[in-house]
């Protein structure tokens, strides 16, 4: 499994956000650069599970969720710490996992 390196956290995925993106990807609507090993997925929320070196403001147990470019349809992910979001208690994993690339959509 990945570790943590400098300024990223692991973390375990508790659910993983399904959208168009995807559709299209697996559709052959939109080529992808990468010709093998390529790991679908552009939102996740999870908890954190180790932090790397210099990493502030979130910590190992936090429920996290993100928006990247592929990758999300994993077990674990290890990703820059200034990409991922707490999640609030009231908000459940999956509502966060597939909320996150929407919201971005609103905010741009």
């Amino acid at each position: 499994m990945a570790q943590a390196g400098a300024g990223e956290v692991l973390i375990r995925h508790d659910a993983v956000g399904v959208n168009f993106l995807v559709i299209y990807i697996r559709e052959g609507a939109y080529p992808w650069h990468v010709e093998e090993n390529l790991i679908l997925g552009s939102e996740g929320c999870g908890i954190v599970e180790a932090v790397g070196e210099g990493v502030d403001g979130v910590a190992v147990g936090e429920r996290v969720a993100y928006a990247l470019p592929n990758g999300a349809y994993s077990t674990h992910r290890v990703i820059a710490a200034a990409l991922v979001v707490k999640v609030p208690a009231a908000i459940g994993s999956d509502v966060a996992a597939a909320t996150m690339l929407r919201g971005l959509t609103v905010a741009y």
